[in-house]
């Protein structure tokens, strides 16, 4: 690997890079300077956690947190005048105890730590050495034990998210006992494990609408599948991975070697230590595209993270003579100086600051997922040059983030405007269209990118989806091939052939489901067809969705984890109605083609005690899938409805809706069924035992089609394609009815409708 490439990185990026070891006690500040890198060395004793954006900086150790400060206009004091464009000092240090505190991250203006002692995640307060503020719900009090080795945290939105544990043990160093397949990754908002058996597992993150994490027994960095809880590996290194952080299309990755005595999967045993540095991988391709070791006696690297708008900072020591002039006072002390408030300082002044400054922040606040701060930053920008087409790109991108369609559609046509021909705008564009129920100003726009650019795949794959949106589906499955070349699809690779859909009647075929939970449960109607042209047919799913689909007849074997089985061909599940060619006219709608094999005598009991018609609700998809999130409808529409008389209503939510029918208070009317729900084949066995479901855009509302039950189907204003425009019924379950949002948000005349249809139940 080509050291000297990641100073090119570095400058053209326009950031520099922070690492800390705890093992030597040092902090490492690279930057480039004339394409070779400038390694800055500070002394940190114990250095691990680390905390960095354009004001401040923070250094953790095992007891104390350090804070330095980047005065404004300080570095143009710092000697050679000229060279910098940052300058940190110490300010202060606080001690905490001796709570082992792993990474740190400024959200919300507070520094959040990783209390691995406590077990917790916490903040800082002047009067206590610290102040818990999330416990995991495996531990029951405040111990100083390490009961789980808590380590790493990410945030979403200004606010803690996920974190990573060694374990999910609630006894004194209890993670010990399995540390090499006991690690998780928690859910901080429902205190759910959404990925577990993982080795060694450090630095989650949110970056670009994806969970990432370090499998450091592994070496590898990895995207966790939130629908299945799987990780994809994107690339794996030489030792063991700990400090990540993202920029643009890039990843860096501490690389520490492993201690003596230390055997993990998957990294390689060569006889010889690899070299700890940091290594730069391009997240799309996974490319390994250059190493920066960290020099002799630097063994393990606890903590990356990027400074981004800055390319050549500084960090001065206490005893340097500048930090020794150098003075914070109030505002109206600096008045009375005659030096500059905070308000006038050069960064914050409209007219002083550069557009590519605001750029720089807006771009630092996207990629931390605060879209409202992006946003502004965005917007100073372009008050100050308001033709900055990165910057109005930017802008109009938050926008659909946040599902401003208006907004964004301006945007995109100014950028449009500036530069007819950036194929990524005219792209969204078609997404902005597609959006507010357009389909037809879409597919313009879709196949305006597809000509300028005929391998853009996801001008491709947008067109497949509001192709199938219209019912037009031989053309709009033929695109939605495309799926595979974009970056949210990862192709299953092997060297047996794809399958065509030719007659193999001696071959044993793999059909493996994509991550798509809905797709899944939709397209297993085409394992029976599948079964009819080869002899065998081996499906391969997620472990809670094995119970279920192994019930679809023709499958003969469900394949989870382990060796992978011998097979002849493969077809991804999802490009079954491709192969079949699949038209309006030829969906085969023949249900059930779910079977309920299981016989709950608690569940059985409960029901029993049912008054009139049973219906089953459940209001809310996976909370982790960005595209359920818009789906999301809140349990309170539900409620008048289970006033109704002559109806029991069941919660089919799972434990997700646990805390939200506690949080309602009250008797509801409604009667949980969670503790049966246990995967789903559970599932569908309680759906199967009731009358109706009345469900949002959910895997409820497919398996209580699949299993041919009457099913109220509610929509989004914008749904999925598989439930076209303008229809209230499905040609894909014959037992669905479907309600539809006629504006954006507007639960309120789908419930109305729902109600009166209950009602005159009653009447009837």
């Amino acid at each position: 690997m080509n050291t000297s490439n990641l100073g090119k990185i570095l400058n053209q990026l326009g950031i520099s890079l922070l690492v800390s070891s705890e093992q030597v006690g040092k902090i490492f500040l690279l930057r480039n300077e004339n394409g070779v890198i400038n390694n800055l060395v500070r002394n940190f004793k114990q250095a691990k956690g680390l905390a960095v954006n354009q004001e401040k900086l923070a250094v953790s150790t095992n007891y104390q947190v350090w804070d330095l400060r980047n005065l404004p206009g300080l570095h143009t004091r710092v000697e050679p005048s000229g060279k910098y464009d940052a300058c940190y000092v110490p300010r202060k240090m606080q001690v905490t105890g001796l709570i082992d505190i792993k990474e740190i991250a400024f959200l919300a203006r507070e520094l959040w730590l990783v209390n691995s002692r406590f077990s917790c995640l916490c903040t800082l307060h002047d009067d206590y050495s610290f102040v818990p503020r999330w416990l995991p719900p495996f531990i029951t009090s405040y111990e100083s034990n390490d009961c789980c080795h808590l380590n790493g945290l990410a945030s979403k939105n200004n606010k803690p998210k996920y974190i990573t544990a060694l374990g999910a043990t609630a006894t004194t160093e209890g993670w010990r006992e399995n540390k090499a397949q006991g690690g998780i990754v928690m859910d901080v908002d429902i205190n759910e494990i959404i990925c577990s058996h993982l080795c060694l597992p450090h630095c989650p993150r949110w970056y670009q609408n994806q969970l990432w994490v370090l499998e450091s027994g592994r070496g590898s960095l990895a995207k966790v599948d939130l629908d299945s809880g799987r990780l994809e590996t994107v690339t794996q290194l030489p030792g063991f991975t700990r400090g990540l952080d993202f920029y643009g299309d890039f990843a860096f990755i501490g690389l520490s070697q492993v201690r003596e005595g230390e055997v993990f999967n998957g990294i390689s045993e060569t006889g010889k230590k690899p070299s700890c540095g940091v290594w730069v991988v391009n997240i799309q391709t996974g490319k390994q595209l250059c190493f920066m070791p960290l020099g002799e006696g630097v063994e393990e690297i606890s903590a990356v993270h990027v400074i981004p708008g800055f390319r050549f900072p500084e960090i001065l020591e206490w005893h340097d003579p500048v930090v020794m002039n150098s003075f914070m006072l109030p505002e109206d002390v600096l008045q009375k100086t005659g030096q500059q408030s905070s308000l006038e300082r050069e960064e914050n002044k409209r007219e002083g600051a550069t557009p590519e400054y605001y750029l720089n922040l807006g771009n630092q606040a996207y990629h931390q997922g605060n879209l409202e701060l992006a946003k502004d930053y965005y917007q100073r920008c372009l008050e100050l040059n308001p033709n900055l087409v990165v910057a109005r790109y930017n802008l109009a991108a938050v926008h659909v983030e946040q599902q401003q369609w208006g907004e964004a559609k301006v945007n995109f046509k100014y950028v449009m405007a500036l530069e007819p021909n950036k194929i990524d705008a005219i792209n969204n564009l078609g997404v902005v269209y597609g959006r507010q129920n357009k389909p037809h100003e879409a597919i313009a726009y879709f196949r305006k990118a597809i000509a300028q650019e005929p391998n853009f795949p996801d001008g491709h794959f947008n067109l497949s989806m509001t192709l199938l949106q219209l019912g037009e589906f031989e053309e709009g499955f033929a695109e939605w091939e495309w799926r595979w070349q974009t970056k949210n699809f990862r192709p299953f690779i092997c060297s047996q052939p794809k399958w065509d859909g030719t007659q193999m009647k001696d071959k044993t075929i793999f059909i493996y489901a994509d991550k798509v939970l809905g797709d899944s449960l939709q397209f297993s109607r085409y394992l029976p067809l599948v079964a009819q042209k080869c002899q065998r047919v081996i499906l391969s799913c997620s472990e809670f969705l094995a119970p279920l689909l192994e019930t679809v007849k023709g499958v003969d074997m469900v394949y989870v984890s382990g060796e992978l089985p011998h097979f002849d061909v493969y077809a991804p599940l999802s490009s079954l109605p491709y192969i079949f060619g699949t038209t309006l006219a030829t969906i085969p709608a023949d249900v059930p083609y779910f079977q309920v094999v299981r016989d709950n005598e608690q569940l059985s009991a409960v029901l029993a005690r049912a008054v009139g018609k049973k219906i089953g609700v459940s209001w809310g998809g996976n909370p982790q899938n960005k595209n359920d999130a818009n789906t999301f409808c809140p349990l309170q529409f539900f409620v008048p409805l289970f006033a109704l008389p002559d109806f029991t209503f069941y919660s089919l939510q799972g434990v997700s809706g646990e805390q939200v029918v506690a949080e309602l208070n009250g008797d509801l009317g409604l009667t949980d069924l969670s503790p049966f729900l246990q995967d789903f084949a559970d599932l569908a066995a309680a759906i199967a035992s009731l009358d109706l479901i009345i469900t949002i855009d959910n895997a409820v509302a497919h398996i209580a089609g699949g299993l041919a039950k009457p099913v109220w189907n509610l929509l989004y204003f914008s749904a999925d394609w598989r439930w076209m425009l303008d229809r209230n019924d499905s040609p894909w379950y014959p037992t669905m009815e479907l309600y539809r949002q006629q504006q954006p948000g507007d639960w309120n005349s789908v419930f109305r409708q729902v109600y009166l249809r209950l009602k005159g139940e009653i009447n009837e």
